[in-house]
């Protein structure tokens, strides 16, 4: 008979897929399919045998049987994931709940996923992967080291995804950033997405990227 038990569940939605896909059809390539095909195997290798992480196109799945104590690896499992598609220089954004869930290889059946979905849907917004409060409230976060997680002045808590303490990695995770906001600086609705993500990572690596946000009119009439 199915087990129907509690877990945490995390829905990732990856950013700008059906443009991939495009792009890697019109190009006859597999570049995109090869770097979202590379991060799923390669966390796959990394995580232990209690997470499981399935993708199926633009949408990705990690799950863990709930425990409070556990919670602190999970977010780490997230974390990883969220990072290694970055240094791909792929966004995604997402949510994270909890609930009863159901999953084998081939079918998944879940409360969890519906919220953690309809998270992604209506709060993520940016590229952040937002936890639920309910969740927050649940979880015992006396056993996260404080930089696991991050509130925004929304009051939304997400995966501090960029907490690094390997210089090589930040160098990576800057240099795709820049990349990625130079390559979509005429496609306003991705810049705004980039915008945020830049200035999150000027607050986590006190840094000063982001471009700003205000300038006296005199300077934009007379080009700086």
């Amino acid at each position: 008979m199915a087990e129907w038990e509690l877990y945490f569940v995390a829905f990732i939605d990856i950013l700008g897929f059906s443009k991939m896909v495009e792009d890697d059809i019109h190009s006859e390539s597999t570049v995109f399919l090869e770097k979202l095909f590379r991060v799923y195997r390669k966390s796959k290798e990394m995580i232990s045998g209690e997470c499981n992480i399935t993708q199926f196109s633009d949408s990705i799945i990690i799950s863990r049987r709930y425990a409070r104590e556990k919670f602190k690896s999970f977010i780490e499992v997230v974390s990883m994931y969220q990072k290694m598609l970055l240094e791909e220089k792929l966004l995604c954004r997402g949510g994270i709940a909890f609930g009863r869930h159901f999953q084998d290889a081939d079918f998944v059946f879940s409360e969890a996923l519906i919220k953690a979905y309809y998270i992604e849907c209506t709060e993520a917004k940016y590229p952040r992967i937002v936890i639920s409060n309910d969740l927050i409230d649940l979880v015992d976060i006396s056993d996260l080291t404080g930089s696991e997680l991050i509130r925004e002045n929304d009051n939304t808590v997400f995966v501090n995804y960029l907490n690094v303490v390997d210089d090589e990695e930040r160098k990576l995770i800057l240099e795709s950033l820049r990349d990625l906001y130079a390559q979509y600086q005429s496609n306003s609705k991705i810049r705004a997405k980039l915008l945020w993500l830049l200035q999150y990572a000027d607050y986590v690596f006190k840094t000063n990227h982001a471009p700003p946000k205000f300038s006296r009119i005199s300077q934009f009439v007379n080009g700086g």
